[in-house]
């Protein structure tokens, strides 16, 4: 499990999430950070899955180089079962095909089908 440190400076209007795990680093616009991380507490009522779902959050908008608002726009509404999988989709984009997350069972081709298809 990773652990997230928030550096917020008083002079900058910007935070820099650091993952440990990952070794990544994100700058981000601190009202930006504010709004996502209040939604994810208002979701879940845990600080630290907050903050963690909001580290995710930036790291998916700097890899489809999206905004988080909007990222967190389409997840408005939903329930915690639904932002999960909102959220494997985007990661199952930038990560490697071989591990897949939220994927108990990979469907398997039925060969009798299979063989039958003309490319």
């Amino acid at each position: 499990m990773s652990t997230v440190n928030i550096k917020k400076s008083d002079t900058e209007a910007s935070i820099l999430i650091f993952d440990s795990f990952y070794k990544r680093e994100v700058k981000v616009d601190v009202n930006e950070f504010d709004l996502v991380r209040a939604y994810f507490l208002d979701l879940y009522q845990n600080p630290d899955i907050a903050d963690d779902f909001t580290a995710v959050i930036f790291q998916i908008a700097t890899g489809y180089q999206k905004s988080a608002l909007d990222i967190l726009e389409e997840m408005k509404g939903q329930d915690g079962v639904s932002v999960n999988a909102t959220i494997c989709y985007y990661l199952n984009g930038l990560r490697s095909k071989a591990t897949m997350l939220g994927v108990t069972n990979v469907q398997q081709p039925n060969i009798y089908a299979a063989r039958n298809i003309l490319v």
